[in-house]
């Protein structure tokens, strides 16, 4: 599912500026309430997350929301621009960062096997691992490894996407605060990565945990990035 879309941004934008409360425009069908969802990161963190599936049918863009850093996605307006936009006709992905919220369990073995993971984050224990991670266990130098949750947020709209549910050639990210330096970051590592091809495609083979998926090493990620919007970006 490839379609670029160019004037989703001036909705976007104005959806941001805008009171939250403000009703859906007229002539658009009310998305249905969000779908609560799971999915893991490289390194074994489950991540939550809350899906807001566009009333306008499963090819339209992809919104993806970056909560502040300390704060989970319950917190602030976020679940009224969620709405907004869903009615708008768009996709949306809002989730917990580690640590945050209801993003704690993890694999143990997984996370743990982490080198960073064990220098960086207190309480590692090898004789009794712990299976949660909270934000308080995190030296401040963590930070950067939040970047990693992005990326899995990714992977798991891109398995939507080829099943059909949503289009991730047209992906557009709201940040808030230090988030938004996250999301600024992450750009930066699409633009060095390969796409992937859809599965079923012309390639074979295995790409990030993707079956039948493969890299198209002249074609960056970063090109399904459409707009992003940055709401009081700080660095962290």
């Amino acid at each position: 599912m490839r379609r670029r879309w160019t004037i989703a941004p001036l909705l976007l934008a104005a959806a941001a500026a805008a009171t939250l409360v403000a009703p859906a425009p007229e002539g658009l069908a009310q998305a249905a309430g969000p779908v609560d969802e799971t999915f893991e990161t490289y390194d074994g963190v489950k991540l939550r997350g809350l899906f807001y599936a566009s009333p306008k049918g499963s090819g339209q863009p992809v919104v993806v929301m970056l909560p502040q850093y300390g704060k989970d996605m319950t917190k602030g307006a976020w679940d009224g621009l969620a709405k907004r936009l869903s009615d708008g006709g768009f996709h949306v992905l809002r989730f917990d960062w580690r640590g945050h919220g209801k993003s704690t369990d993890i694999d143990a073995s997984r996370f743990w096997g982490q080198a960073v993971n064990q220098r960086l984050v207190r309480g590692y224990n090898p004789g009794r691992p712990k299976n949660e991670v909270h934000l308080k266990d995190f030296d401040k130098r963590y930070f950067g490894m939040l970047v990693n949750d992005l990326a899995a947020a990714r992977l798991h709209l891109d398995k939507k996407n080829d099943n059909g549910a949503v289009n991730t050639s047209s992906i557009y990210v709201i940040g808030a605060g230090d988030a938004a330096a996250l999301g600024m970051l992450w750009l930066a590592a699409e633009w060095k990565r390969p796409a992937v091809a859809p599965t079923g495609g012309l390639l074979g083979g295995t790409f990030q945990g993707v079956t039948g998926n493969a890299p198209q090493p002249n074609t960056p990620a970063g090109k399904d990035i459409a707009g992003c919007v940055w709401l009081t970006a700080t660095r962290y």
